[in-house]
């Protein structure tokens, strides 16, 4: 018996040798496929502007000042961020709280609501409170104005419309 010989074609610069034993898809029996480069950075950076929460946020207040605000103890308003009824961040280590949230003595009607709403959708207070302070076209404003405006409703749906 002879043996055969297998030939092999040379592949072209920028291609690489299928092994044949199905990790790849097939090149039309060929056993050459294009190699695939990456570039590094960013996919589409021109439509990925995120501002930084402190960029969208105009004002903070401290736990304490929102306690003496509402006249209540400052154990009332962490036990408010532990149930989800609030959102705020630490910066240098101190609890903040956008004032945007509160609306005299008390926390913006709905609030509690749609930030249960994202958090079920994967956002942390850090991305809620940014999204809340967002510009929307569609929307006059943030999401928060639209809160102060008696439209929890459509803040809610939208929030719901982002978990998805």
């Amino acid at each position: 018996m002879q043996a055969r010989s297998r030939t092999t074609a040379l592949a072209a610069p920028g291609t690489r040798r299928s092994s044949g034993f199905g990790g790849g898809r097939s090149s039309g029996g060929r056993g050459v496929r294009p190699l695939v480069t990456w570039q590094a950075g960013r996919v589409n950076d021109a439509a990925r502007q995120v501002r930084s929460v402190d960029e969208l946020v105009p004002e903070w207040v401290t736990v304490p000042d929102v306690a003496e605000r509402f006249g209540v103890l400052v154990t009332k308003i962490h036990q408010h961020l532990n149930d989800g009824a609030l959102a705020g961040i630490r910066r240098d280590g101190v609890l903040r709280i956008p004032t945007g949230f509160l609306q005299g003595d008390t926390i913006v009607k709905g609030l509690p609501g749609v930030l249960n709403v994202l958090r079920d959708g994967g956002y942390d207070d850090e991305a809620a409170i940014r999204w809340l302070h967002s510009p929307d076209d569609s929307l006059p404003g943030t999401p928060v104005d639209a809160l102060h405006a008696d439209r929890r409703r459509e803040v809610t749906r939208r929030a719901q419309a982002l978990a998805f």
